[in-house]
């Protein structure tokens, strides 16, 4: 995976709670996530490469199979406003997230 150097601040991801903390992202191919998509596309907020111990981080935003994208490996997500929320396995292996349900943080 090659890093991105610019932090990204996104404005309007509901999940990402981009006013508590700047997400850190890498660009990164998505191959074989066919069983993830949804219309052909890979859902901004989706733990990639599956909601478990492998998880490498949340894809940052709506992708076209095939195509490159940024995983969010670093920052603070509302979990209950993902797509899926993370299982237990998933929050354990993403250790640079922390992950909020957003209620927590109104």
């Amino acid at each position: 995976m090659k890093q991105i150097k610019d932090v990204i601040r996104p404005q309007n991801l509901t999940w990402f709670l981009g006013s508590r903390s700047a997400a850190f992202a890498v660009s990164i191919d998505f191959p074989d996530s066919s069983a993830l998509a949804v219309e052909g596309m890979l859902l901004s907020g989706t733990i990639w490469p599956s909601n478990d111990g492998d998880a490498k981080g949340i894809i940052f935003d709506d992708q076209e199979l095939g195509k490159a994208g940024a995983l969010v490996v670093s920052g603070t997500v509302a979990a209950n406003m993902l797509p899926e929320y993370p299982d237990a396995a998933a929050i354990a292996a993403l250790k640079n997230i922390m992950f909020l349900d957003k209620a927590e943080v109104l």
